[in-house]
C-alpha cells in the first residue's frame, strides 16, 4: 500500500527503513505483548494500555537507556 509520502507493507519485522511502515494482524493481544517483552531490541511500546502518545521522548529521571544508570556506571570505573 502507498499513499505517496509512505510505503505501508505487511511484514512481521518491527524495523523499517525510512518511508515505510511495517505492519501486522494478530488476534490475541496477550500474545502480541509477549512477543514484544521477548524482543530485546524493542524498548518501548507506545499505545492505549501502555506509554501513551506523545510520551516516549519524554523520558524521567529514573529511565536510562538499556536499563543503564550511566551516573552509576560512571561512578563505578
Amino acid at each position: 500500500m502507498n499513499n505517496g509520502v509512505v510505503v505501508m507493507q505487511e511484514h512481521e519485522s518491527p524495523f523499517s527503513p525510512v518511508s515505510h511502515l511495517h505492519y501486522q494482524y494478530y488476534d490475541d493481544a496477550a500474545a502480541l505483548l509477549d512477543k514484544l517483552k521477548d524482543n530485546q531490541d524493542i524498548q518501548c511500546v507506545v499505545g492505549h494500555g501502555a506509554l501513551p502518545f506523545g510520551s516516549a521522548q519524554e523520558p524521567s529521571l529514573t529511565d536510562y537507556a538499556d536499563g543503564v544508570d550511566t551516573m552509576a556506571f560512571l561512578a563505578g570505573l
